[in-house]
């Protein structure tokens, strides 16, 4: 074999640690790119309702779906820290079966009533039900 034979051949460096980032980059890329033809497609209400709809479908697929609103919270106090003026109470609830929530509640002392929101929900009847729960499981 001769240096000219050798000269045919073509050395070239990859990246590889890139890789991956150039392949995400693609498709979230092409992702924008169809979601801005998908936009730029509707002309009616009717069609920005239906683009509506697919959109929060598709979020709530993505997210494993809504729990059911009968899933019992199972809420339980765990531990109360007093300070000066106000009490810490430690938290947990699930969301879902298995799906624990911890939250800690800051309350005024020589409150007779309180009512807390400890979810991130919008205003609907789960909060209430949720702070009803938590307040009744405390016996």
């Amino acid at each position: 074999m001769k240096i000219r034979d050798l000269e045919q051949y073509r050395v070239t460096m990859y990246d590889v640690k890139a890789q991956l980032k150039r392949a995400i980059y693609r498709l979230s890329e092409e992702a924008f790119a169809r979601g801005d033809r998908d936009r730029d497609a509707i002309r009616s209400g009717e069609q920005l309702e239906a683009r509506k709809t697919l959109m929060r479908e598709k979020l709530i697929e993505s997210l494993g779906g809504l729990p059911p609103l009968d899933t019992p919270l199972n809420a339980q106090v765990t531990g109360t820290v007093r300070c000066d003026g106000f009490r810490i109470e430690k938290i947990i609830f699930e969301s879902r079966p298995h799906t624990y929530v911890t939250c800690n509640l800051y309350l005024p002392d020589g409150l007779s009533c309180f009512c807390a929101d400890t979810t991130t929900w919008p205003n609907t009847s789960r909060n209430t039900r949720a702070s009803a729960n938590i307040w009744s499981g405390r016996g």
